[in-house]
């Protein structure tokens, strides 16, 4: 069964080295010829917004989710790098480095847009080397409600690459992503409260 698991991600793979180069090459901004997609969750946090943004703005919380061995990395991690000496805020910049099923990942993200405690837009850009998506931005919104929680909106905008790995997982990539964290903010509240 574990062999027929993995069979799903190898067969793709293959097909994108016949299809063309497995990985983009990007600069800022989407690449101009490639369709944008979206994908958007919204999640009702049981914290006030500081309380979320603090917990979500912080990348080693929102970002556990490719730093640990799981299924949809296939049982790879990435490894996370500053470059700029704030952590935080406008223009904070990051790389991730790693091996996805033996090939190298390389991706640096920016800051773009930053409101302490509201929302805030992250970005890959310059030359990237990642498998299933080339490009993408990602954005989080927070609402106060009424009751004290927050509702928080996360989306990204994403390009695939030009190969029939991209083609088969980009979508489902970018949904796990979202949804991971948006369900690891939901679960650090929920077992704190």
């Amino acid at each position: 069964m574990k062999v027929l698991n993995k069979m799903q991600y190898i067969i793709p793979i293959i097909f994108s080295f016949i299809n063309g180069n497995i990985f983009s090459q990007d600069s800022l901004g989407p690449p101009q010829k490639r369709i944008v997609r979206m994908i958007e969750r919204v999640n009702i946090i049981n914290a006030k917004p500081q309380e979320v943004f603090d917990f979500m703005d912080d990348i080693n919380n929102t970002g556990m989710h490719m730093t640990e061995t799981n299924p949809q990395m296939i049982g790879s991690k990435l490894n996370l790098e500053w470059l700029t000496d704030h952590k935080r805020g406008l223009n904070a910049k990051y790389k991730w480095t790693g091996k996805v099923i033996g090939l190298e990942m390389k991706f640096t993200v920016i800051v773009t847009q930053w409101e302490d405690g509201k929302s805030k837009t992250w970005e890959t850009i310059g030359d990237s080397k990642m498998i299933v998506i080339s490009w993408y931005r990602m954005y989080l919104e927070l609402k106060p409600n009424a009751d004290g929680t927050t509702t928080a909106k996360l989306g990204i905008l994403y390009t695939k690459p030009k190969n029939l790995l991209g083609y088969v997982l980009g979508k489902r990539y970018s949904i796990w992503c979202v949804k991971s964290m948006l369900n690891d903010t939901q679960k650090h509240f929920n077992k704190n409260k």
